[in-house]
């Protein structure tokens, strides 16, 4: 299993080389698409084989509904097509798949004053040397960094 400390070792050893600080494409941001009140759900993942099915293409035959959301997330039509062709390439905890709303509005790193990401910004404050992260961010846009806020948890 990889750590999360040889991930960082590995990210400052490729900024000292590359002197190229590290953008939020590292925690691939998406801006939504539409519908934006579904953005990055399985509802709009072309991998989800759609509300009659229940299942996700990388899944197997693991219950997935529409509500939920995973790091894999690829936005798209649902692929009904593929219910009875689900392959378990994945684990449901490899991917992260979790049943809650995941863009930035849902996010306690969210600041919807400013439509900012406060992750971003105090990364961008300690590691100045490491991070450029735009801190800018749509409320119905999402990442893989985004934590539940504490009553959504």
């Amino acid at each position: 299993m990889i750590k999360l400390k040889d991930i960082i070792n590995e990210a400052v050893s490729e900024v000292e080389k590359t002197k190229t600080k590290l953008k939020r494409d590292i925690f691939v941001y998406l801006d939504p698409k539409e519908p934006r009140d579904q953005f990055a759900q399985c509802a709009t993942c072309r991998m989800w084989t759609g509300k009659d099915n229940n299942t996700c293409s990388i899944l197997g035959k693991t219950k997935v509904t529409g509500d939920m959301s995973c790091d894999l997330y690829t936005y798209g039509k649902p692929s009904l097509s593929l219910a009875g062709k689900e392959v378990a390439t994945y684990t449901p905890e490899e991917v992260g798949l979790v049943k809650r709303s995941v863009r930035c509005q849902n996010c306690r790193s969210f600041d919807p004053q400013k439509s900012v990401c406060m992750l971003y910004q105090a990364l961008n404050q300690k590691n100045a040397d490491l991070f450029d992260l735009d801190e800018k961010v749509n409320p119905q846009g999402c990442c893989n960094a985004q934590m539940p806020k504490n009553d959504q948890a």
